[in-house]
């Protein structure tokens, strides 16, 4: 066991870094590596890989606990109720999955929404995308545990998203996110900010105390700010770019095409409007990712939640520009400044905003090019 341990050591060193999804999530090699224990707790878990590596996990006596959300956005499969013969495969899988952990008496549960929004009974989601190996590494995502949000390209998927992983070793925020996922685990009411120290707050974001925090990290730019999000709809993040924008720091952001799930209605046709009108007159420049754009060959997707800060500080989470993930879902974010890592995202998003089938946000308001 001592040498299988030291090997994983040396193994999982080696992620400790920034991931473009796209290239290659760590997720699968943290799993297989994984000696004592596997926390995962997660929006989506659906990639046929990585449900696999969790039951070779359960084989070699690792104890496997995981939260999700019961009732993601869009997806019918419940999988915390019993199976039916009408349960698609990858309903089966996952289904199969609980109840394997149950069976080796590890934990798998549903996120209790009654008790952990940030104000219990409030509409929420368990939104975040965190997994912690053997109690020494944590990995934290942009996005969900599934084919589009790993490219998975041996599974086929029509769309590729835009998402990126961090890996790290710091003890500090394993410590931070263990103690938020026993917390959880048990579904019970609690406020998770007392578990943060203003020591950890600079190295990790946890919603629904998260938004004062992203708001300070905008507002130490000096020179320049690149984000990315799936949309931005919160006003107080909102006002913060406006803000570093009119004080003079150069403004880049960029969201997913409107039109991606469909035409606007038009009270979202208004508030898009709205919003992006007064980021024009704030001197934000901003581009629309569209479905135009590839990621490995695929339609593109951007889904991922991004911000540099003058090319030296990164932020990647969880959390939408929205009121709700900021203030009621359980999200989760880190901060790095190593060199390599920030400069690896800030290419990225360079590239992403200016390539050539970005969209101007009055060209997604009308499905412009979007073949709605």
């Amino acid at each position: 066991m001592k040498t299988l341990l030291v090997a994983s050591f040396i193994s999982i060193s080696s992620y400790a870094q920034f991931y473009n999804n796209a290239e290659g999530s760590p997720l699968l090699d943290l799993l297989k590596s994984a000696q004592e224990s596997i926390k995962i707790e997660i929006y989506e878990m659906t990639n046929q890989k990585v449900l696999e590596a969790l039951r070779q996990a359960l084989e070699r006596d690792v104890f496997v606990s995981i939260i999700q959300e019961p009732s993601p956005l869009e997806m019918p499969c419940q999988i915390f109720t019993r199976a039916t013969s009408h349960d698609s495969a990858t309903c089966k899988a996952q289904k199969e999955l609980v109840a394997e952990v149950k069976a080796h008496e590890g934990q798998y549960v549903a996120f209790n929404k009654a008790e952990l929004c940030g104000v219990p009974g409030r509409s929420c989601f368990q939104h975040g995308k965190i997994a912690l190996i053997d109690g020494n590494v944590a990995l934290i995502s942009t996005g969900n545990f599934n084919d589009t949000n790993l490219c998975d390209l041996d599974q086929g998927p029509d769309v590729c998203n835009r998402d990126y992983s961090f890996v790290t070793e710091d003890t500090e925020i394993i410590a931070g996110l263990d103690k938020i996922f026993e917390k959880d685990i048990l579904g019970k009411h609690y406020d998770p900010g007392a578990l943060i120290s203003k020591s950890l707050s600079s190295k990790l974001t946890v919603s629904p105390v998260s938004l004062n925090n992203i708001i300070s990290f905008i507002g130490s730019a000096t020179r320049s700010i690149q984000i990315q999000n799936q949309y931005l709809e919160e006003p107080d993040l909102n006002a913060a770019l406006i803000k570093a924008a009119q004080k003079g720091v150069k403004v880049e952001l960029m969201v997913s095409d409107v039109c991606n799930f469909g035409k606007p209605s038009a009270t979202k046709n208004s508030q898009i409007t709205h919003i992006f009108t007064d980021f024009d007159q704030a001197g934000i420049s901003s581009r629309l990712f569209s479905k135009n754009q590839k990621i490995n060959g695929k339609s593109g997707y951007l889904h991922a939640k991004a911000i540099v800060v003058d090319n030296a500080n990164a932020w990647i989470g969880s959390m939408n520009g929205s009121t709700e993930s900021a203030l009621q879902n359980r999200e989760y974010g880190v901060y790095f400044d190593q060199t390599e890592s920030v400069s690896k995202l800030s290419k990225i998003m360079a590239n992403d905003y200016q390539d050539p089938n970005t969209l101007t946000w009055k060209q997604s308001l009308s499905c412009h090019n979007s073949k709605q």
